[in-house]
């Protein structure tokens, strides 16, 4: 084992730690600040940003790790594999816009009681978890679980801080909570990952099968087993009258 391997599994597990923490105060204040029948559209998209997550995008940040850690391995600079798993989480996010500017009208009056902006949450929220993803399937591959564990935890903390702010400003607007979901993650992006020149060095040029192999089986795979998990709290909310 590594000399620094312990250490690092510790702050990934402290990270991890601190986010599940994070994520049920969170709730807890949201709940107490809206109230349970204005909260709604909030647990909904907390449902559908963490099916979103695991269904996309962790898929991407596992061939991240393991195209930079191969590549890694043989002496060869990973930043073109990355900028091409960039490309395709940039691919993944349209492919969300688009569906949502579709369905916007229904989603928005159906999943979340007319609130655009929970909307507006859902995109920006896929947004943060594409940047995170990417950015530790980097630090993975890299060996780098330090800045890993870092990302959770700061991301966790920022989203409970703002939820917390919001709520000693009284204020009862959905859609800011909802808002805070997307700009924690994007935040502790920033936070954590060093400037690209300095996150992975250059090397030879990469094709798509570097990094997308395997990545359709596996984006197909976690959406089938995330919407066994989650399809019920959602199907719920959309087969509900306005008297439930």
């Amino acid at each position: 084992m590594p000399a620094g391997m312990p250490r690092q599994v510790v702050t990934v597990g402290t990270g991890v730690a601190v986010l599940g923490l994070t994520s049920f105060l969170y709730l807890s204040v949201v709940g107490r600040a809206l109230g349970p029948a204005d909260v709604v559209p909030l647990t909904t998209l907390w449902v559908l940003i963490n099916a979103v997550g695991p269904s996309l995008f962790f898929p991407l940040e596992q061939e991240v790790g393991r195209a930079v850690a191969a590549r890694r391995a043989v002496g060869l600079g990973a930043r073109p594999v990355f900028l091409r798993a960039v490309w395709i989480g940039a691919l993944l996010l349209v492919a969300l816009g688009v569906v949502g500017l579709a369905a916007g009208a229904p989603l928005t009056g159906r999943l979340f009681d007319g609130e655009t902006m929970v909307l507006l949450a859902l995109f920006v929220g896929s947004l943060g978890l594409a940047a995170e993803h990417l950015t530790r399937g980097a630090f993975a591959g890299t060996g780098d679980f330090a800045r890993y564990g870092w990302q959770l935890g700061i991301d966790g903390v920022l989203r409970l801080a703002g939820a917390g702010a919001l709520a000693l400003a009284a204020s009862t607007q959905v859609g800011w909570y909802a808002l805070l979901l997307g700009i924690s993650p994007l935040l502790a992006v920033l936070v954590t990952a060093p400037r690209p020149h300095r996150l992975l060095a250059d090397g030879p040029p990469a094709s798509w099968q570097d990094v997308g192999s395997a990545l359709g089986l596996l984006v197909a795979g976690s959406t089938l087993s995330q919407f066994v998990v989650n399809a019920a709290p959602i199907a719920a909310n959309l087969l509900a009258t306005p008297q439930e």
